[in-house]
């Protein structure tokens, strides 16, 4: 098997929902278009289906506020990583494993 790819998202010191959502842009290299919200997260991650790592850095430093927006964050990666396990059930010669990790 393939060596994974690895999105390193690194929220350290945000302070607003708009710098997430920039942060979130930058590491998964979304396109202009991309909504800055989670519905907009879930539309280009859902399906990122080749051999996929998210590495999280950075949630211990978020306020609280925040903290609440990076749990709708990890309900889309963890939901797209339950789809892409059943695709992967359905598939099996499809290499589409996506996971994440919290890395502090």
């Amino acid at each position: 098997m393939d060596t994974p790819t690895i999105i390193t998202l690194d929220l350290t010191d945000c302070k607003y929902i708009d710098d997430m959502h920039l942060r979130i842009k930058q590491a998964f290299h979304f396109p202009d278009y991309y909504g800055e919200n989670w519905d907009a997260f879930w539309d280009l991650i859902h399906g990122l289906c080749d051999n996929t790592i998210v590495e999280i850095q950075g949630i211990s430093s978020l306020p609280e506020r925040l903290k609440e927006e990076a749990e709708k964050m990890i309900v889309c990666l963890e939901d797209n990583k339950i789809e892409m396990q059943k695709l992967k059930q359905c598939c099996p010669d499809f290499d589409c494993r996506f996971d994440y990790r919290f890395m502090d």
